[in-house]
């Protein structure tokens, strides 16, 4: 028999990129497409209010599940969250063959936040809240476009095979919409079915950058909107969360599949977890050498394209936070630098290693800009 769901577990919807494996829209000539010359822009809404705290922490959490796929299995089996504990429960899933399944992922780079793929994301969520559906019709005219169809008007191209995306119109918190897609619950047809986990686990394969039979190429590009349903006529929520997962379509202007990907945040609650709220806003990131610099949104999120591999020495400045470095190898793939912002009494330590990377710069005679001031 199949039991009625509690409403926030009722559904958990994914737009399956079926069109997108189908059909890829053309690229335009390679011209901008108004990222930036020499502060790249698209890592951030126009106004620098998204990611927000809780888009940042949905991205920040799916990019640490990248770099440690088993350890993020060992985390979500463990995860002490009442929601999330009674889906487990519910869907009866088996944890030691989620963790199983995670210890044989390998690890993969983070995504990028792309603001044209969050529009493309907002776009549906506002469909979802209007609505009042979780899987609401769409289509060809007179219907309203659906998920992944939203995409390429938005401004983003992408290659074949490189597109996808998940939504969830019941979340109540990013931690939450990040479990749901990652442990995957479900089916919905019969919960008593061990291992309790969806089919071809779609979701988590969005999240993970897993290939399967949707989309085989690797998700590089992410844009997460997370909207509050308070004061909306809806049943949804009271967060409606939608992902969009891309590979980007590099022969096309500011469109790019290699970055810097971090975050600029303070643990405040010494969880060693980002949280909502964490975020350090306004502080500029400089790689050298590198072709742009970035400032960290309201979530404290950045990314940098990066056009030539190699050694790169990334240096954090203002917004209120005390000068730092970071020095990192880029390779193929692109890679994660967070700056967790360090209590007082380190400072004096992170003053030192900021002086002696610039005294290594000056020594080696490498080029690019001054170590940038607060």
């Amino acid at each position: 028999m199949i039991r009625r769901l509690p409403r926030a577990l009722r559904r958990l919807s994914v737009s399956l990129p079926l069109l997108a494996l189908a059909f890829v829209p053309a690229a335009p000539a390679r011209a901008q497409t108004g990222c930036g010359t020499s502060e790249w822009l698209c890592h951030a809404s126009a106004d620098g209010a998204h990611p927000s705290g809780a888009e940042q922490e949905l991205l920040w959490l799916m990019n640490r599940a990248r770099q440690d796929p088993s350890v993020e299995g060992a985390f979500l089996a463990g995860l002490d969250d009442p929601l999330v504990a009674a889906a487990v429960k519910l869907y009866v899933v088996d944890l030691d063959v989620l963790q199983d399944e995670f210890d044989a992922i390998a690890p993969k780079p983070p995504a990028a936040f792309d603001r044209r793929l969050y529009a493309a994301a907002l776009g549906h969520a506002n469909l979802m809240m209007s609505t009042n559906d979780d899987d609401p019709a769409c289509g060809a005219p007179p219907q309203p476009p659906c998920q992944l169809d939203r995409v390429a008007p938005a401004g983003f191209f992408f290659v074949a095979s490189g597109l996808r995306g998940n939504s969830f119109g019941f979340a109540t918190s990013p931690l939450v919409a990040h479990a749901a897609w990652s442990i995957d619950w479900g089916p919905f047809f019969d919960p008593t079915v061990p291992p309790g986990m969806f089919p071809g686990r779609v979701h988590r394969n969005g999240v993970l950058s897993e290939p399967d039979a949707f989309a085989s190429q690797g998700m590089t590009n992410a844009g997460i909107a997370v909207v509050s349903t308070e004061g909306h006529p809806t049943e949804l929520g009271p967060l409606v969360v939608v992902a969009d997962y891309a590979n980007a379509n590099t022969a096309v202007g500011d469109h790019f599949d290699r970055f810097l990907v971090g975050t600029v945040w303070e643990d405040l609650d010494a969880d060693g977890r980002y949280d909502a709220g964490e975020g350090i806003p306004g502080v500029t990131v400089t790689p050298v050498p590198g072709n742009w610099f970035a400032t960290t949104s309201a979530g404290g999120g950045f990314a940098i394209p990066v056009i030539t591999p190699g050694a790169i020495d990334v240096f954090f400045a203002g917004g209120g936070v005390p000068m730092h470095a970071e020095s990192v190898v880029v390779g193929a793939d692109s890679v994660l630098v967070d700056y967790v912002v360090p209590e007082a009494g380190s400072l004096a330590s992170g003053a030192l290693a900021l002086l002696a990377l610039y005294a290594k710069r000056r020594v080696s005679g490498r080029s690019g800009p001054a170590v940038p001031r607060s």
